[in-house]
């Protein structure tokens, strides 16, 4: 059974769905009870990249704007490097399916375990 999400994140989400803030990351807080928003911004694909962290598992959304003529297109990723540990990766892995059905909207799923896999062609080429 997956993580429960807090309350903030489907309110976090739905900033980043109505266009008010470009991107969100997400992960499960430190007692590993629940998921949380752990940042959002505004910056460009890719200052979002650069939040990743390069050892840890991450959960995000990314609103590219109009995309082949829908506005406020909403990517979900599942970030997952070689180098996290397994538990975290068991951790996010039994709570992602979970996580990402309260998510409505979401026009493609990323699971990258590196940046060149989570490059805003190889996003963009999975949008319909």
């Amino acid at each position: 059974m997956g993580m429960k999400a807090s309350s903030g994140c489907t309110d976090v989400y739905k900033e980043v769905q109505s266009g008010r803030i470009t991107w969100a990351i997400y992960k499960i807080n430190d007692q590993l009870t629940e998921i949380v928003p752990d940042c959002t911004g505004d910056g460009n694909y890719e200052q979002f990249l650069r939040t990743f962290p390069s050892n840890d598992v991450r959960f995000a959304v990314y609103n590219f704007g109009e995309v082949n003529g829908r506005a406020n297109t909403v990517v979900f990723y599942y970030w997952e490097p070689d180098s996290a540990r397994v538990k975290s990766k068991m951790l996010y892995a039994s709570s992602r399916e979970q996580f990402r059905g309260l998510l409505e909207g979401v026009a493609a799923n990323i699971y990258a375990n590196t940046v060149e896999e989570a490059s805003r062609e190889a996003v963009l080429a999975r949008v319909n």
